[in-house]
């Protein structure tokens, strides 16, 4: 699934931004709730799939972060963008809840 406008990350800044996950329900787009119990993490992979940044944990009490309206904030460190260099990459938020649902969404390093 695919979500969000292009996020921009800086290299040795630390980046935080939040995600408004959802699915289409019925022909309608809506917030897909993710379960207070569930997993979510994010990962940075550059175009041919090359992972960039690990899986990182994403914490459900973020303060920019609402789970039940499909809200997710992924925060990388500093020290992790330090070593990024120039590229188009892709941000992927994973969901495990019981079933694991993966969202897309583009991002460039500069």
């Amino acid at each position: 699934m695919i979500c969000c406008d292009q996020a921009v990350i800086v290299p040795g800044d630390d980046w935080v931004r939040p995600y408004r996950l959802t699915v289409v329900e019925a022909g309608e787009r809506a917030a897909y709730p993710v379960a207070p119990n569930a997993t979510v993490s994010a990962r940075l992979a550059a175009t041919d799939g090359t992972v960039l940044i690990p899986a990182t944990l994403c914490a459900a009490d973020h303060p920019d972060g609402d789970w039940s309206a499909g809200v997710v904030v992924v925060r990388w460190p500093r020290d992790v963008t330090a070593g990024l260099s120039m590229q188009a990459a892709t941000v992927l938020i994973a969901v495990d809840d019981g079933t694991r649902t993966t969202w897309r969404a583009d991002a460039v390093v500069s």
